[in-house]
């Protein structure tokens, strides 16, 4: 059976790139601070590397400025080091609940478009 409202573009990631995806079902369990880390650690492994994080969703805050302290220990960091997020709310909640509160829903189409055109 097709799920409702599933997503019709599927995202293709280059084989060529080495890509981390980060997933964790609740606040407070270490995304963050595993993002920062990888972002150091990639940008550790050579200077003319280009290291991209990108947020999907944001609820309640931003974790640029922890990801940006980590990824500037780096002695390789300097223009190549680039993040975003893509959707972000101020209420600390689950994305679709701060949307609808904040009234800025956003479509699982949505943000599998904007991630697509980020990679």
């Amino acid at each position: 059976s097709v799920l409702k409202d599933q997503p019709s573009t599927k995202i293709h990631i280059s084989a060529l790139h080495r890509n981390h995806f980060i997933f964790g079902a609740n606040t407070d369990v270490g995304k963050t601070v595993v993002s920062g880390g990888l972002a150091k650690a990639s940008l550790d492994m050579s200077d003319s590397l280009n290291v991209h994080y990108i947020k999907p969703l944001q609820c309640g805050g931003s974790d640029e400025a922890f990801i940006e302290k980590y990824a500037k220990l780096s002695s390789n960091y300097h223009d190549n080091f680039h993040q975003q997020t893509l959707f972000d709310w101020e209420l600390p909640a689950s994305p679709h609940t701060a949307s609808r509160v904040e009234n800025a829903p956003t479509s699982d189409q949505e943000v599998l478009d904007a991630i697509h055109s980020s990679l």
